[in-house]
């Protein structure tokens, strides 16, 4: 009797413990993720890199060798890669890549320390719009517009991270020439978990592609922006609505809207709880705001603190709490 006296006050305190101790709906979660902000620097010169925001910590910068243009985080948020800009630092570049000096091309940014190499394939395609890398990082899709060079073609294009192959998916027949033909490009491409599928808007229009059997389907119009949840259960897609932008939830598995939440970014945590938003604030500088992240699940925002009215442009995305100053 005596034992059990002992035993099961001690249970409960051990209970009450474990309960207290389970972090809280946002904070404890968003400890594994951070969010980035890229700023360009002046003129795209000298000052570009990420400026890192913790959730419950101060933040940080890492510095970038090259501006960028067109990127995409990986699903785990440990690598960027993106279209330099720029010259890579001199002894990264591959030499069999024959570069070019001024003509942009992919390349991978590891953090930690941050190392950059080419990815192969990807030099004198033309002018990128969107382009997004599989969970399983052995491939990036990319839409391009008209080609500087040669007859590569407009449309969406498969790059294989293993060997550098390029495979036309869809050609687009609506491709002039010049600065505008981004109009008639599909923009914001993001890959379904398991690489077959993509979602990208095209003239305002949500449209699924699917890449294996090059088939383009139309889901809506009224759009600006969309993204594939890592898990594969949601389609989080930015839409003007009512004379507001609204970010509405759609089932991937039978492409119906189910929910409608404030406006955000669309990106998607790496754990598909949460959407990175970038909230501007009159109390900040002109057009500059602060980052929150919006839980799907209650629809709370949750603010990064350390980002209030450091955020300037819609340049955003996640990367691994465990990258570190």
């Amino acid at each position: 009797m005596n034992v059990c006296r002992v035993l099961v006050p001690a249970a409960a305190v051990a209970l009450l413990r474990l309960v207290f101790a389970q972090p809280s709906s946002g904070n404890g979660a968003l400890r594994t993720y951070s969010a980035a902000f890229y700023a360009s620097g002046a003129y795209g010169t000298s000052g570009q890199g990420l400026t890192i925001f913790p959730f419950d910590g101060e933040e940080f910068s890492i510095h970038l060798p090259f501006p960028l243009g067109r990127f995409a985080f990986s699903v785990d948020g440990k690598v960027l890669y993106a279209e330099a800009m720029g010259e890579p630092p001199k002894g990264r570049a591959d030499p069999k890549s024959n570069r070019s000096s001024g003509v942009p091309q992919l390349q991978k940014i590891e953090f930690n320390p941050t190392r950059v190499s080419p990815v192969a394939g990807s030099i004198r395609l033309g002018v990128i719009h969107s382009l997004a890398v599989s969970r399983l990082q052995d491939k990036i899709v990319v839409s391009l517009g008209y080609p500087y060079f040669g007859d590569v073609g407009c449309g969406i294009f498969e790059i294989s991270l293993q060997d550098g192959k390029v495979k036309k998916v869809v050609e687009n027949s609506d491709c002039p020439p010049g600065l505008h033909n981004y109009l008639s490009a599909w923009l914001t491409i993001s890959l379904s978990p398991d690489g077959q599928k993509a979602v990208a808007i095209r003239k305002h229009r949500l449209e699924l592609i699917d890449l294996k059997a090059v088939r383009v389907t139309v889901l809506g119009s009224g759009y600006q922006k969309a993204a594939w949840s890592p898990d594969g259960k949601w389609i989080a897609a930015l839409e003007y609505s009512a004379q507001e932008w609204k970010t509405v939830l759609i089932d991937a598995s039978s492409f119906v809207k189910r929910r409608t939440l404030p406006n955000s970014d669309v990106e998607w945590s790496p754990d598909s709880r949460y959407l990175l938003a970038w909230q501007k604030d009159g109390r900040c500088e002109y057009n500059f705001g602060t980052l929150e992240a919006l839980d799907v699940e209650s629809g709370r925002m949750l603010t990064f603190d350390s980002s209030w009215c450091r955020v300037n442009e819609a340049t955003t995305g996640w990367v691994s709490g465990g990258i570190r100053r």
